[in-house]
């Protein structure tokens, strides 16, 4: 500087005191003024550019001070949770804004690989971060853009810096950034190789709509992993990064394939294909699945209800404890890139939503004789109008949820689940779990126990007795067995109070029914629980589960949804082991299993299921009072499908016009028979069971005087020892009667015979059976006297004909019932509505 200076000074003057006079004194004192100031203009630069230089480096240094804490070797990206059915296929994605699918460089083709680079940066494997060359091809492509208005603004950016800027930077256009970027692509090249840089970079990278990296671009566009796209497919993915959006297939498909045919030019200029090559893959045609616009998520799709209650239980507290899980915090859930494995069956769920959406219409239904059927017809106006349905289908001994549907549609993400979150009364098909199983368990009853079918009590406030049958008539006294499969009230109630609610509904808690209410002022500890009339209800998850302990023969196998979870790093976070416990003696449970077959052999499901081609299965029908809830509830050694109808608004006014003899049944079969196509191997009898002879009136050993014998089983030790030979009187001489009732109504009936009366004698036995409660205004109302009490000794004798009139002579009448049957006489005088008015005709 001292320098510059002192020559300035002695090119200011002359070497003596007084310049020599000179004719070109005036040119040469302008010349050495003129180079004075090119000395002051050049010393003027030198500070300005050292200082411009001081306060450029101050800046650099200052913008690297701000991202030296940045970790360059984990991107915390958002990645997307992935749901999976049982076989591994893509279920659902979920994510909080960014569609993204970690995929390793190994498992992209090399072609794709080189697509990007050749499109994007094709001296990638040779730069250090940044691209001289680029950066100033870039600045004369941009000079002309500002000077003379043409061409475009181009940018020098490579894949390094792009990666630098998406993964740890804003994209806000300052100079900060732009240096920030820099000094980062310098950093990440010094940091990492050149493959760790690409694998980062095309994880990273937006392709438009909602998928970030590659992998959730396969899928988006093409509907495959990236391993799996062609040459054409990956340079059209290539082609995408610089404008997602326009070159999206999906909205401007002739630029799409404009640029993709570029991006093959590209790979050819740069040596990555041959000519050959790209004109092969010029000349493939690419279909796109989700066309057109993929980024509207479809509500109504197989399996929407069950991803609903998959994420219901990963993140609601109670309900993930039930599983074994702990629940996640829903945002860490949607951007942390686990892989959600579920016991999901994609072809037992299609068949449960084809036999919905085919059951339930009005034609189908009415040519099946459903009453009502006009009230299945679907009004998406009126959502509160429309009968809806759930299906559950379970395997027994894995306890996987195999299929679940939530309703007729889905129109929400995790609306109203009618499987999982409504509580409604089961009606009988809560009789096999409060009532029967414990009778079975608790003491030592049989199928051919015998229960007397008559009512309980007496309302004094409907004036009616408690509890009614369907069919609005008592039998009197029944095989357990037949009570099951005609779904008798009365015989349920009878052995309740025998077991005793609180037995009961302990029982009933073992077996998987988990909202049962045992203390309060409203309870479930009571005779009501037997048909099915809860405080609270249930769901038919849960009463799908407990049909899954008896099918299982009493093992219950804690239900599993979520089977594993594997976080982005690929551990293994959780696994489901579901208990499997013995909560009801085998025996038991096969009793009651071999009980309900009959429900589907003759009882109320036999007429849409005509015995299920005699395969084994058992299940039982289930209607509430005044048809509001209809169940059918049915399972097979392998596989148990619970199927409920009825309204979201109870109002009051919402009745069913049909019990669960109908809908249910029908899709419960139409399930089942696609679901299982072959003859599935029945329960294996256990050892404790044991075949006894017994009299089908009175459930003891037959004496003599039994009318009907037949083979029923029993738990070892629980067999009768005792004939029923008391249960009968002596033989009598009898003759049946025609009676004129008050109504005016005829029958015939028993009276006992003596010298000159009409028709021949009959010896026979009569029955002796138990008092029971009559009703106190109506004690021989037919609505309110057990048929059977035609059965019991008369104490009328018939009436001698009148003198000179020939004596008829009736024919000889089988023990029991009128001529030619073995079906008992009717109390006469009122119309008594047919045992099987619950069940469709065959």
């Amino acid at each position: 500087m001292c320098v510059v200076v002192e020559v300035l000074n002695k090119l200011s003057r002359y070497p003596g005191e007084t310049p020599p006079p000179n004719r070109n004194k005036a040119k040469k004192k302008k010349a050495r003024r003129f180079w004075r100031w090119v000395g002051y203009f050049l010393l003027f630069c030198v500070l300005v550019g050292l200082g411009a230089a001081g306060v450029v480096g101050k800046y650099v240094y200052d913008q690297y001070q701000i991202i030296k804490t940045v970790s360059l070797d984990t991107i915390d990206w958002d990645l997307s949770t992935v749901i999976y059915d049982r076989n591994g296929h893509e279920l659902k994605k979920i994510n909080a804004g960014e569609d993204r699918l970690f995929t390793p460089l190994k498992d992209m083709p090399r072609h794709v690989q080189d697509a990007v680079v050749a499109i994007e940066d094709a001296r990638f494997w040779q730069h250090k971060g940044l691209d001289p060359y680029r950066i100033a091809g870039a600045a004369v492509v941009t000079a002309k853009y500002y000077l003379f208005k043409e061409g475009y603004m181009q940018g020098a950016s490579t894949i390094t810096q792009q990666l630098a800027r998406n993964a740890f930077l804003t994209l806000d256009q300052e100079w900060s950034r732009k240096v920030q970027e820099a000094i980062l692509a310098v950093q990440l090249e010094r940091r990492l190789s050149k493959q760790e840089i690409l694998e980062k970079y095309l994880n990273e990278i937006f392709f438009g709509y909602n998928a970030h990296g590659i992998g959730a671009a396969a899928k988006l566009y093409f509907g495959k992993a990236v391993k799996d796209l062609t040459v054409a497919e990956g340079a059209l993915l290539a082609g995408l990064i610089q404008e997602p959006n326009y070159y999206s297939p999906y909205e401007n498909p002739d630029a799409a394939q404009e640029r993709m045919r570029v991006v093959l030019g590209q790979m050819v200029r740069w040596g990555f294909l041959t000519p050959e090559q790209a004109e092969a893959a010029k000349g493939q045609k690419l279909t796109f699945p989700g066309i057109p616009r993929p980024e509207k998520a479809k509500l109504d799709y197989t399996g929407a209800h069950y991803v609903d209650y998959v994420l219901d239980v990963l993140t609601v507290p109670a309900l993930a404890e039930q599983y074994g899980l702990t629940a996640f915090d829903e945002e860490k859930l949607f951007r942390s890139g686990y892989k959600v494995y579920t016991a999901y069956d994609p072809t037992v769920q299609q068949v449960a939503v084809e036999a919905i959406d085919k059951v339930m219409t009005p034609d189908y239904a009415g040519k099946k004789g459903v009453p009502g059927a006009a009230k299945l017809a679907f009004d998406a106006k009126n959502p509160d109008k429309n009968i809806q349905a759930g299906v559950v289908t379970m395997n027994p001994k894995t306890g996987e949820v195999l299929a679940l549907v939530g309703g007729r549609t889905h129109q929400a993400e995790r609306e109203l689940n009618r499987a999982t979150s409504i509580y409604r009364q089961p009606g009988s098909t809560f009789k096999p779990l409060a009532v029967y199983t414990p009778a079975f368990e608790l003491l030592g009853y049989s199928p051919g126990t015998v229960v007397d079918d008559v009512p309980f009590e007496y309302n004094k406030e409907t004036k009616k007795m408690w509890p009614e049958n369907f069919e609005f008539n008592y039998q009197g006294l029944v095989p357990l067995r037949w009570g099951v499969e005609q779904s008798r009230n009365a015989v349920a109630v009878q052995v309740l109070s025998k077991v005793g609610p609180a037995r009961a509904f302990d029982l009933a808690t073992r077996m998987g029914v988990r909202n049962l209410v045992r203390s309060g002022p409203s309870n479930d500890v009571n005779l009501a629980m037997g048909l099915g009339g809860l405080t609270r209800g249930v769901t038919l998850l849960e009463m799908t589960h407990a049909y899954a302990t008896l099918a299982n023969l009493g093992v219950r196998v804690d239900p599993v949804v979520v089977t594993k979870i594997v976080d982005r790093n690929g551990t293994t976070v959780f696994e489901a082991k579901p208990r499997h416990q013995q909560v009801v003696k085998d025996t038991s449970a096969w009793l009651m299993v071999d009980t309900m077959k009959g429900t589907i052999q003759r009882g109320t499901a036999y007429g849409f299921t005509q015995g299920f081609n005699g395969w084994p299965a058992a299940g039982k029908t289930g209607t509430t009072e005044s048809n509001v809830d209809a169940w059918f509830i049915g399972f097979t050694p392998d596989l148990v499908t619970g199927v409920w109808n009825g309204y979201d608004n109870r109002n009051g006014q919402t009745y069913l016009p049909y019990t669960g003899a109908y809908i249910p049944v029908l899709t419960w079969n139409e399930i089942m028979t696609k679901a299982v196509r072959e003859r599935p191997r029945d329960w294996e009898r256990p050892k404790g069971i044991v075949s006894v002879e017994i009299c089908a009136k009175t459930g003891l050993l037959p004496s003599s005087r039994c009318p009907k014998k037949t083979s029923e089983w029993f738990t070892r030790g629980t067999e009768p020892k005792d004939f029923d030979l008391k249960n009968w009187t002596n033989p009598v001489q009898a003759v049946q009667e025609e009676v004129v009732w008050p109504d005016g109504g005829k029958s015939k009936v028993w009276k006992l015979w003596q010298p000159g009366c009409a028709g021949a004698p009959v010896t026979r036995s009569f029955l002796i059976r138990p008092d029971f409660l009559r009703h106190p205004t109506q004690p021989y109302h037919a609505r309110w006297v057990p048929a059977d009490q035609t059965e019991v000794l008369p104490q009328e004798k018939c009436t001698p004909a009148a003198p000179g009139k020939p004596k008829a002579s009736g024919p000889t009448q089988g023990p029991g019932g009128a001529p030619g049957s073995d079906r008992p006489v009717g109390i006469p005088g009122l119309y008594v509505p047919p045992a099987d008015d619950n069940k469709p005709k065959p």
